[in-house]
């Protein structure tokens, strides 16, 4: 077919035809030609640069070297060639994506492991990062832009630290077990998220440093997401925490849970100024309670009330705390619902205007409580007064309670032996309060009695 019969009659003026033919060819050739991925080799570093297109990366490694990789891709030619790179004598890998939605995936055909360090800068666009079996012998990196970013990295183990840093847009980091055997981060684990409704979820995961999970502020819905450290089943016995954790939102609705885990560090979640978390500590599969050799800290602003649960689902097994513990809520309706908790230093629960309540049960405190109620008129304190639970409450030390506002405190009903309280020190009450009790549940060893103080 001629030109002239497909695209019909064309006048070029002579002074803009040689500028007008190139524009058209560059034009042509940018939407035929794939995108192109630059790989070298610098030392013992495999250097990955992709373009702004949207690039797919695969790396495989080697039977029989582990310091042998394989790059590929389905979609974009390697250094302008259509076959795979293959380069040996790697120890580290570096990864740039750049722009567009791009995706990049360590296979575990031939499970890798990587002497050094693993870093991929993913840049702007929903980026996807893959592992599978991925043993890194240093420190691993992530960097992404903005976009929403997924981050699946299934049964992986790094000597070192992990650094995932996403921009807003609300990402995903699953570190999670696909089979039997525990996950190792030899250093600490961070993932910090921009804004967005962030998910976060770590299970069957050994941490040798500091978790800290920091998401930003929630999305335009308000939504904030979710961080959950569980274990699903695939390592024997607890997770464990040698130092701190640190969940952080800055605002919205969300949950976080943490569950079959010891921390030998402080557990400290931090929720802003604003929104409404629920929080939620038990085991779930394991039958033993949450350990933290530290101190328990729960801090939120939310003006819509924030749930905290503890020993109420899953195993109903509670939480051990050796050091203090410390809730301190908004102005919003919250609802604490507390079993099988002991700890070993002191107690303080701060609520804020609205109709709080607090249902303690099967608990121990070996140092000094107080409850700080707003000033509400309608909170209520519910103390031992579930059915079927089976261990008494125990306060040790002095216990404090203000009623800011008035309300109920309601103790040791009589439905059966479970529902006990004994108290070895005072137990002083302030505020206007209607009192209901079980006094054939209410055990004061050491002569003492409830005061109330108007």
């Amino acid at each position: 077919m001629k030109l002239r019969e497909l695209f019909g009659s064309v006048t070029i003026s002579p002074s803009r035809d040689r500028r007008s033919h190139h524009a058209c060819i560059e034009t042509l050739e940018s939407r035929i030609a794939p995108a192109n991925i630059s790989v070298t080799v610098i030392g013992h570093l495999l250097k990955i640069v992709a373009d702004n297109d949207n690039n797919s990366i695969t790396i495989d490694g080697s039977a029989t070297d582990t310091m042998q990789f394989q790059v590929s891709s389905g979609s974009d030619t390697l250094n302008h060639l259509n076959a795979p790179f293959i380069a040996t004598g790697i120890t580290d890998i570096s990864v740039k994506l750049l722009g567009g939605k791009d995706d990049i995936t360590f296979t575990d055909t031939n499970p890798i492991f990587l002497h050094g360090s693993l870093t991929i800068n993913g840049g702007t666009g929903d980026n996807t990062v893959n592992t599978a079996s991925l043993l890194v012998g240093k420190n691993l990196t992530i960097h992404n832009g903005l976009g929403k970013d997924t981050n699946s990295l299934n049964d992986l183990n790094v000597h070192g630290s992990v650094l995932i840093n996403d921009g807003s847009g609300g990402s995903v980091s699953n570190l999670l077990r696909t089979s039997s055997g525990g996950s190792l981060i030899g250093g600490n684990l961070t993932i910090i998220n921009g804004v967005g409704a962030d998910q976060t979820t770590i299970g069957d995961t050994d941490v040798g440093g500091n978790l800290t999970v920091a998401s930003g502020a929630p999305d335009a819905g308000n939504d904030a997401g979710f961080t959950t450290i569980l274990n699903l089943g695939f390592k024997s016995g607890q997770s464990l925490y040698r130092r701190n954790i640190d969940l952080s939102f800055n605002g919205g609705i969300g949950t976080a849970e943490l569950d079959d885990a010891v921390v030998s560090g402080n557990l400290t979640f931090a929720y802003g100024a604003t929104g409404s978390f629920t929080t939620t500590i038990d085991s779930i599969l394991g039958n033993l309670p949450v350990a933290v050799h530290g101190n328990v800290t729960l801090t939120s602003g939310g003006v819509f009330g924030d749930p905290l649960k503890i020993g109420v689902t899953g195993q109903k097994l509670g939480l051990h705390v050796n050091k203090n513990f410390t809730v301190t809520t908004g102005a919003g309706q919250d609802s604490l619902t507390i079993a099988k908790l002991q700890v070993g230093g002191n107690t303080s629960i701060n609520t804020g205007l609205g109709a709080d309540q607090l249902t303690l049960d099967d608990s121990t405190f070996e140092g000094t409580f107080q409850l700080n109620l707003g000033t509400h008129d309608s909170d209520n304190f519910i103390l031992e007064n579930q059915t079927g639970t089976t261990l008494p409450t125990i306060f040790e030390k002095p216990v404090t309670i203000h009623f800011g506002g008035g309300g109920l405190l309601e103790d040791t009903g009589t439905s059966d032996d479970g529902e006990e309280l004994r108290v070895w020190d005072t137990f002083v009450v302030h505020g206007h309060v209607t009192h209901i009790d079980g006094t054939t549940h209410e055990v004061f060893p050491f002569g003492n009695t409830i005061v109330f103080e108007s």
